[in-house]
């Protein structure tokens, strides 16, 4: 079943962001919760020298990340703490893209689709330091024209 997505909320997982497959970490804090799996439907980090979306929950599957926006919001995190420190070019690049093409196969439109999860809870995430105004022209410059 193909979900009706409205947008897209941004995190950051607050934990350290190794060279490594970080997301299994975090599916096992969010099962440890009691939830069925991880709460994002992806996270985006850094494996084998790179940065790369890793699939969470599946795209037909309601997340578990912003209460009250689940059941309408596909839940992105970049692993990491950017509190005060900003995320590299590369992972904002690699979420950018991801976020990009989440937005054109939903047709997503580019305003009032893309959120921070403090634009929709009292929370600093994604961090003070996640350039959100960059990465907003980012993901716009890699939408489908």
């Amino acid at each position: 079943m193909k979900r009706d997505w409205r947008g897209v909320v941004v995190h950051m997982t607050e934990g350290p962001d190794t060279d490594g497959l970080e997301s299994k970490g975090y599916k096992a804090y969010h099962l440890s919760l009691g939830w069925r799996d991880i709460g994002y439907h992806f996270v985006v980090e850094k494996i084998d020298g790179g940065v790369w979306p890793v699939v969470g929950r599946m795209l037909n599957e309601v997340g578990a990340h912003c209460r009250c926006f689940n059941t309408r919001y596909l839940g992105v995190a970049l692993a990491g703490d950017f509190t005060t420190t900003p995320p590299s070019d590369d992972h904002l690049s690699s979420a950018a893209r991801l976020v990009a093409g989440l937005m054109d196969e939903f047709s997503m439109p580019t305003e009032g689709a893309l959120f921070r999860h403090c634009d929709l809870k009292d929370t600093t995430c994604p961090g003070a330091a996640f350039p959100w105004e960059k990465f907003k022209l980012m993901v716009a410059k890699a939408r489908q024209p």
